[in-house]
């Protein structure tokens, strides 16, 4: 083996139908969680209303949840492919060369300065360590130190929108309907 890099990356197409594959399932994914949340309106079963403010209501469903766990994790790898991590301890510099060519043979099929929001690794952190984010809640109220402005926690809860509940709630896995917006830890 020659730790000469190739000038083009023969695998380029493969990298390109990859991140086609993982951007289609994300929007198929997105979809389903549009339909999942439009369907579900006040009079239905586990479906609570707000008494006296017409259009607010929420509810659980857990399929949501599950399927924004699957964006987060799709997005992970378009991350991955799109922008090289920092060389590995144990890893040939040829072989972190490599990565940081072929992501730079990747991104000159996009406009990057368009490509923010994927570098974001918030979103995805809050889902993956969602046992520490309990620790540290189960903490502040054990302590007395979570912020007296809050009067409830939402977790696991789909809202129509942030004023759906009377109280301010502490969000906790939470998915709001009218702005799209998946809250963890807010």
């Amino acid at each position: 083996m020659t730790n000469v890099l190739p000038n083009k990356n023969i695998l380029i197409d493969y990298y390109l139908q990859e991140l086609h594959v993982l951007s289609s399932e994300i929007i198929r994914i997105f979809d389903e969680i549009e339909t999942l949340v439009k369907t579900r309106k006040p009079g239905m079963e586990a479906v609570f209303s707000m008494p006296n403010i017409p259009g607010k209501y929420f509810f659980v469903q857990p399929e949501v949840f599950t399927r924004i766990a699957s964006i987060q994790v799709y997005s992970a790898n378009i991350k991955k492919i799109l922008f090289p991590p920092p060389r590995k301890k144990d890893e040939s510099k040829y072989k972190s060369d490599y990565r940081q060519k072929r992501t730079e043979e990747v991104q000159a099929f996009f406009d990057m300065n368009r490509i923010t929001e994927i570098k974001n690794a918030k979103a995805r952190n809050s889902l993956e360590h969602y046992d520490e984010r309990l620790d540290n809640i189960s903490l502040r109220l054990w302590n007395g130190t979570i912020d007296k402005k809050y009067h409830a926690i939402a977790t696991n809860i789909i809202l129509s929108s942030e004023g759906a509940l009377y109280m301010n709630p502490y969000y906790l896995n939470s998915y709001i309907v009218d702005t799209k917006l998946y809250k963890n830890a807010e």
